[in-house]
């Protein structure tokens, strides 16, 4: 029972950060708002906007390998690689 509970929770934590990373991208400027709040209110410039952006695409790109690496670790799945000729299966 705890198992599945902390499956469900490590789902949604990725879920959230996911979520968050795609708004950083389609969004920028509300990302960049919400996370360099202080007193001196300034328009982030285009070099913050692009770094919020590259920010997000890494946050994509770590929320894929963990949700992979993760429920390659939950199902204990042999991974078959797709280019091999001879369909050797390998652990992870």
């Amino acid at each position: 029972m705890l198992e599945k509970a902390l499956i469900v929770l490590i789902v949604l934590l990725l879920l959230l950060t996911l979520s968050y990373a795609i708004l950083a991208i389609v969004k920028p400027t509300v990302v960049w708002k919400r996370e360099f709040i202080s007193k001196k209110v300034r328009k982030p410039s285009d070099f913050d906007l692009l770094l919020t952006r590259v920010s997000g695409a890494f946050l994509i790109l770590a929320c894929f390998v963990l949700a992979y690496v993760f429920l390659n670790k939950v199902t204990n799945v042999k991974l078959c690689s797709a280019f091999s000729t001879a369909k050797m299966c390998f652990d992870v």
